[in-house]
């Protein structure tokens, strides 16, 4: 399976377990990675081949910024169900969302988690 590959997407959204997290918000960084044929849009190169990467994003950022919920584990796999909803091609993805910054007395740069999900055989 060939790879369209979306890195460092950035956000601001409010996302958190913690009652700050939810009013104040915070920035998030996303790497998608949706796996398709990409062979006829690499013969053709005719978009309609592929995935629009426009819309690629456009589908993350509805996830991200237009829902809230306490764990990034809900991010991720809402933004893969989505993924694999609006777009038939693609047969897998990978989704990785990290919070930058989180509030912790430490100093963490970041943190996250990384979700793998394919579409079901029989769909």
């Amino acid at each position: 399976m060939d790879r369209l590959i979306l890195s460092g997407l950035e956000f601001f959204a409010r996302h958190g377990v913690y009652p700050a997290e939810q009013e104040k918000g915070g920035r998030f960084r996303v790497d998608v990675e949706a796996l398709a044929d990409l062979g006829p849009a690499g013969e053709t190169d005719d978009l309609a081949q592929t995935v629009d990467y426009s819309q690629l994003y456009a589908a993350v950022e509805r996830v991200m910024t237009q829902t809230r919920a306490k764990l990034l584990e809900r991010v991720a796999e809402d933004i893969a169900r989505a993924v694999l909803a609006e777009f038939p091609m693609i047969r897998r993805v990978i989704v990785a969302v990290y919070k930058v910054d989180p509030p912790f007395a430490g100093h963490i740069e970041r943190l996250g988690v990384k979700i793998d999900r394919a579409r079901d055989a029989t769909s």
